[in-house]
Formats: C-alpha cells, sequence, structure tokens
C-alpha cells in the first residue's frame, strides 16, 4: 500500500527540471519529512542520488523515481 502517488503531469515536470539543472542520469526525486511544530509536519524536495537500502523507500511513477527516507 503506497502513500505517495505522481500524476504524469508532475513526471513530466520533475523530468523538465532534471534536465534544466544538469542533474546525473541517475537523480532521482527526494522527499523528506521532518517533524514540526503544532502546524504539522515540513517537507522538502531535491534531487539527489545517493540512497539508503537500510533506509529508504523507492517507488516510481511515470518513468520518474521518487525516494522517501
Amino acid at each position: 500500500n503506497t502513500m505517495l502517488t505522481l500524476t504524469e503531469s508532475a513526471a513530466r515536470e520533475i523530468g523538465k527540471f532534471k534536465e534544466s539543472s544538469k542533474a546525473e542520469a541517475t537523480a532521482f526525486l527526494r522527499v523528506k519529512v521532518t517533524a514540526g511544530d503544532c502546524a504539522g509536519y515540513g517537507y522538502s524536495l531535491n534531487l539527489d542520488t545517493a540512497y539508503d537500502e537500510m533506509k529508504d523507500s523507492r517507488y516510481s511513477y511515470h518513468g520518474v523515481d521518487i525516494v522517501v527516507d
């Protein structure tokens, strides 16, 4: 059961972003969730290439890999 999905449109935009930032072909989108204050959680998105099999979960949607730690 996956808690994360990505639309085709979003996948295209991530692909464009990877191209424009000249990211490595192996780069994926890392979604990081941090504990927040009383307002809830904080989120960050960035391109990354460091994958830790023991700590990370990898998902693939429409040709885009997403990793959540």
